[in-house]
């Protein structure tokens, strides 16, 4: 990070006279083999050079003889530094702190392993994820050293409920994780949707149900029909019946996505 300020700092400098960067002057001047007068003595050239030998990054005791030579030939005044210790030498050193482990995660109760289950029968039986099982009782994230472990452990710790932090964020590696226990629900507990009370949830339908005189004539092969009550919206009624907004748009035409 200091080095990086450093440059910062070096890259941002500004002439003193006309208030311009001096990245690009410099661009310009490397062109030339050879410095002329003015750009040698240039509060660019003078600034940036008093900086960097301020500093324990850019200090150079080459450049430090040249510099006093040349602020010397240009008669410039202004352009002072200290020479800085060398980087890291005024760190405090400290003895090794005592190992420190991360304290588990509360145990919300505990499991007896039985010489027929195997990593995924536990964490059913804990009616929590695999992955959950796993860290919280310090094991392979792949079951690897399962067999191992529980002929020298007499419980396994049962976590509390939590979502699966060991996929990311769109899922490429659930591949990884097949037959894997997963969380499908809330941790926290699930969320009123505000769906109408009265409807019955449904799985959908395989066949067709003879159109109710009250539909709209667009709709004609539905597997299954609603009367809208008062309060009643498309999130609501997509969400009861387990159907994709957009599939209960196209399934009813006359109702505008707005």
């Amino acid at each position: 990070m200091d080095q990086y300020l450093f440059t910062s700092k070096v890259s941002c400098f500004h002439d003193s006279a006309t208030g311009e960067y001096c990245d690009p002057q410099f661009l310009a001047w490397s062109n030339a083999s050879v410095l002329t007068r003015n750009q040698s003595c240039s509060s660019c050239w003078l600034g940036v050079q008093a900086f960097e030998l301020g500093n324990p990054f850019g200090y150079d005791e080459g450049m430090a003889s040249d510099f006093t030579e040349l602020t010397s030939s240009c008669s410039a005044s202004g352009y002072t530094y200290s020479v800085p210790p060398a980087y890291g030498t005024n760190a405090t050193v400290t003895s090794p702190d005592t190992p420190r482990f991360t304290k588990p995660p509360t145990c919300t109760g505990s499991y007896t392993p039985r010489p027929s289950d195997d990593c995924n029968s536990v964490a059913k039986a804990m009616g929590v994820s695999t992955y959950s099982m796993l860290h919280a009782n310090g094991l392979d994230i792949y079951c690897q050293n399962f067999d191992a472990a529980i002929k020298t452990s007499t419980s396994l710790c049962t976590p509390p409920t939590s979502w699966n932090p060991n996929f990311d964020s769109i899922c490429r590696n659930a591949i990884n994780f097949v037959r894997f226990q997963v969380c499908v629900s809330s941790p926290g507990g699930s969320v009123d949707s505000g769906a109408p009370s009265n409807i019955s949830t449904s799985t959908g339908a395989g066949t067709s149900v003879t159109a109710p005189t009250n539909s709209f004539p667009e709709t004609r092969m539905c597997g299954g029909w609603y009367t809208v009550q008062t309060g009643d919206t498309c999130g609501k009624l997509s969400i009861a019946y387990s159907l994709p907004l957009p599939d209960f748009l196209f399934l009813n035409p006359e109702v505008y996505s707005n």
